[in-house]
């Protein structure tokens, strides 16, 4: 793992987004008490590798602030292809399995903070406690059900309609989003000119302002009808 500066936040501090959205705040009291008490955050800035495909296990990873993508080359295939997990994203339990290497790179995307469970911690945790094996399962299956949604928004939906959605989660803790048209172009499979389209029609809809590296989201309303657009 690379290290990172360790950050002066607990994961219980009132600006923290983990316990409120995303995998961790469906959980049960006890599990996360037991990741306020075992984790901790890290600063990682933008470009930085928390981790490369093929790499050893080390723990789990929440996002609480920022964005991290998550780059998979499929078999056969010499291109990556980019996923932006946006804040209330845990990664990594594939740590409780030994034996189990990265299946991918994890990049922030931006500035971001991101919250740290040691895969040692993990392991001793549910082995001791098997009971919570069901919650950690859930992970996969929220992640499974994210990715089916990937896969779906790319084969229906129109360009405009996938930013929206984007945009959407990317914008669940507030209204700022760092990201260049590149990413945008990479994260949703389309063209540069698609990205530049969309993001105009959005713009005079409403539903939000462009700067440089930077949307804002100025009327939620209107960007969640923008992503109900069908071809």
């Amino acid at each position: 793992m690379v290290q990172m500066t360790k950050s002066k936040k607990t994961l219980d501090h009132e600006a923290d987004p983990l316990d409120r959205i995303g995998w961790l705040s469906q959980c049960s009291g006890a599990l996360r008490a037991w990741f306020v008490d075992n984790g901790r955050w890290l600063e990682v800035p933008a470009g930085a590798s928390l981790f490369h495909d093929g790499d050893d296990t080390d723990g789990m990873y929440g996002i609480g602030v920022g964005a991290v993508d998550l780059e998979f080359a499929p078999e056969g295939m010499e291109s990556l292809v980019t996923f932006r997990m946006p804040p209330g994203g845990w990664l990594g339990h594939g740590s409780l399995l030994p034996d189990m290497p990265r299946p991918f790179n994890l990049v922030a995307a931006v500035d971001s903070e991101i919250y740290y469970v040691p895969s040692k911690a993990l392991r001793r945790f549910v082995k001791e406690n098997p009971e919570f094996w069901p919650e950690f399962y859930s992970l996969t299956i929220q992640q499974i059900l994210a990715l089916m949604t990937f896969v779906g928004e790319l084969q229906s939906l129109p360009p405009e309609a996938r930013l929206a959605r984007q945009l959407l989660r990317l914008s669940s803790i507030g209204t700022a989003i760092e990201v260049r048209q590149n990413d945008l172009t990479a994260t949703l499979g389309i063209s540069k000119s698609s990205v530049r389209r969309a993001l105009t029609s959005l713009v005079d809809s409403g539903a939000i302002l462009t700067r440089y590296n930077r949307i804002d989201v100025v009327d939620r309303r209107r960007l969640e009808i923008a992503s109900l657009q069908k071809n």
